[in-house]
């Protein structure tokens, strides 16, 4: 499981993380998506590491911007995520293990 962080610049509110969120959404294999205004950051959870270009073709016309990221893999997983990513695998036809 890898998770990827995102320094979002322009949220400002609440508001703003629902747009984001939802944006991120359209992208394969992003299994838990978290935003914060206070931080001005999301996090994603997901079974395949991505690229920034990836990120930045969903927020193009959000109006948001990318100011930074990080990619981390994350050994340790919990059932959620693994109920998850088990279910991200088998549409894919793949296997967890």
């Amino acid at each position: 499981m890898f998770q990827i962080k995102l320094s979002i610049g322009g949220m400002r509110c609440g508001q703003c993380e629902a747009p984001v969120k939802r944006q991120l959404e359209t992208i394969d294999g992003a299994l838990s998506i978290k935003a914060s205004h206070v931080k001005n950051e999301v996090t994603i959870l997901s079974p395949r590491s991505m690229n920034r270009e990836e990120f930045e073709q969903a927020l193009a016309s959000s109006g948001y911007r990318i100011e930074g990221y990080q990619v981390e893999e994350k050994i340790s997983r919990g059932f959620f995520y693994k109920k998850k990513e088990a279910k991200y695998l088998a549409s894919k036809n793949k296997s967890v293990y």
